[in-house]
């Protein structure tokens, strides 16, 4: 549990630990034999409600970093799936294509909405892909198949 919020944690089980010691000794204390509820009753049943409730911290604290670990498990497994399509489309159609769609697509997808945002952003790394790894560095990229092949032979 490297997430989970520590303070949180260690504050839950400092409480549950210190209410049961003080429940514990909350039934030493002794009041007439002629009550129905006697001295002890209150600080019982305040200590128990401290201690439920630290309990519940304690579930709701691990549940919260379940759920994250959960979902960063998704958006690995999202991306590997997501690059190994990429890899593949890659023989189909070729980098200049498939660049600009793939890249607007994944940052769609991982949560950027803002319209200009993607259409920059798509622009400019596409740019700096095609213009870095098949122009300057002469790295033998797939050019695609049929129209897609043509489309790259434009460019590159």
């Amino acid at each position: 549990m490297k997430n989970v919020n520590k303070g949180e944690l260690i504050i839950s089980l400092s409480f549950f630990i210190f209410s049961i010691y003080f429940f514990y000794l909350s039934t030493q204390i002794t009041g007439p034999v002629t009550m129905e509820i006697g001295p002890e009753v209150f600080p019982e049943f305040l200590l128990g409600t401290i201690m439920l409730l630290s309990i519940l911290l304690i579930y709701n604290s691990i549940k919260k970093e379940i759920k994250s670990r959960l979902r960063i498990t998704k958006n690995v497994i999202f991306s590997i799936l997501f690059l190994l399509s990429y890899i593949y489309l890659l023989e189909i159609m070729g980098l200049i294509p498939l660049t600009p769609i793939a890249l607007a697509t994944y940052m769609y997808a991982i949560g950027i909405k803002n319209w200009k945002w993607l259409l920059f952003a798509t622009i400019g790394i596409s740019l700096v892909l095609i213009i870095l790894f098949p122009i300057l560095m002469l790295v033998p990229i797939p050019r695609g198949i049929g129209i897609f092949r043509e489309i790259n032979l434009i460019f590159y």
